[in-house]
């Protein structure tokens, strides 16, 4: 998990994840959104909240597009 944003009526938290094998983003993301459950329950013993949030689960490409540029850069420089 790189990032997390909570809306502002505390109902959902989107969870930006990354992972260190691009192919297995859509499978990384079908794991963690079947863990939902038991993670709510890890927050709820940990985070005193009266409601825990919602858990969105989405994969953060800027490491993707962050390579992407620098590797245009190295070419033109070339």
């Amino acid at each position: 998990i790189v990032d997390a944003e909570l809306t502002k009526d505390l109902g959902d938290v989107k969870l930006y994840f990354n992972c260190l094998d691009q192919n297995s983003q859509d499978e990384v993301l079908k794991i963690l959104n079947s863990k939902e459950k038991f993670l709510k329950k890890r927050l709820a013993q940990l985070v005193p909240m009266r409601r825990i949030p919602h858990l969105i689960f989405k994969y953060d490409d800027s490491l993707d597009n962050y390579n992407k540029v620098d590797q245009l850069l190295k070419d033109a420089l070339k």
